[in-house]
């Protein structure tokens, strides 16, 4: 049986040694892209400076769910923003 591990002990001890970093290269292809994403700007910045984007336009999460079906979880306020500008900037609507 593995022992358990936490990951902050893990980054705690990291020692760039080629068996620590395999690890965590492989760990790493193991999260989706938008884990990566969220957990980066979690990381990198204390949580008092980041801010949630303000719905701009048309375009909700939960337009976004009855139109595709997929929980409105899935669409984040930035991924919304961004399809509101694309509209927006192709005139459609």
């Amino acid at each position: 049986m593995v022992e358990p591990i936490q990951l902050t002990d893990a980054a705690r001890y990291y020692s760039l040694s080629p068996h620590q970093t395999a690890a965590w290269e492989w760990l790493q292809l193991q999260i989706d892209q938008k884990t990566l994403d969220a957990f980066a700007v979690k990381y990198r910045h204390p949580p008092e400076l980041v801010k949630e984007p303000q719905q701009q336009g048309y375009i909700t999460p939960e337009l976004m769910q009855a139109i595709t079906g997929h929980p409105a979880s899935s669409f984040d306020q930035a991924f919304c923003n961004d399809f509101n500008d694309m509209l927006e900037s192709t005139g459609f609507d």
